[in-house]
């Protein structure tokens, strides 16, 4: 394969690839084959080259040299890659601000593309109420979800049940956890029922995002 037909190939792959690794990150899914991930890359890649070439010519005057033959310009390089990365994060904020909207106004549901996952929607940083966890060994305990971990591709997630306290079925405490929390894993969890907070105990809720 000639030389220029790589470099051609790469510089529509890259900043669709961007993209999609910025969106994947914020959105998790089940492992993609690597046709579906090399077809998304190459589509949006071929919208963001186009739309700078387009740019380029009819507003930045040829600044990028975007029709030069040959090896591209490396500001041309340059703004195919940061145009793929302003596109994953735009697709981002387009998400969470449909998403948002449609959880806000009953009317705009329509708004949603697709729901989150209901380990995701449970923990998201809203919500303040406290997390009763039930084991499969009996233990109870009651916290608050601070760090989840949620991975599409795998059945188990693991979180840290933070200010928690151990407690009886009556949920009287036995002992309070005094260090960074309980680590905890959905493999070793029967049920998680969530109450809400009583003397204002919801307000010093500290979210932290998913990792």
């Amino acid at each position: 394969m000639p030389i220029q037909n790589v470099v051609d190939f790469i510089i529509y792959v890259a900043p669709g690839f961007l993209a999609s690794v910025i969106y994947y990150a914020a959105y998790p899914v089940k492992q993609r084959t690597a046709f579906t991930q090399l077809a998304q890359s190459v589509v949006g890649g071929a919208i963001i080259v186009s739309l700078i070439r387009w740019l380029d010519t009819h507003y930045l005057g040829n600044l990028l040299h975007s029709s030069l033959p040959g090896t591209p310009d490396i500001r041309f390089m340059i703004a195919i890659l940061l145009g793929g990365v302003i596109a994953g994060y735009l697709a981002v904020f387009q998400l969470s601000a449909r998403s948002g909207l449609a959880r806000r106004f009953r009317r705009l549901s329509w708004l949603s593309s697709f729901p989150d996952s209901i380990w995701q929607f449970v923990n998201r940083p809203n919500v303040g109420d406290w997390a009763v966890v039930y084991l499969n060994d009996g233990a109870i305990y009651l916290g608050w979800i601070t760090r989840y971990r949620f991975d599409p591709d795998s059945q188990d997630q693991d979180f840290l049940l933070a200010n928690a306290k151990r407690v009886n079925d009556r949920l009287k405490t036995m002992y309070p956890v005094d260090g960074i929390g309980v680590y905890l894993n959905t493999r070793d969890v029967t049920r998680i029922e969530f109450i809400r907070p009583s003397d204002g105990e919801g307000n010093r809720r500290k979210k932290k995002p998913a990792a």
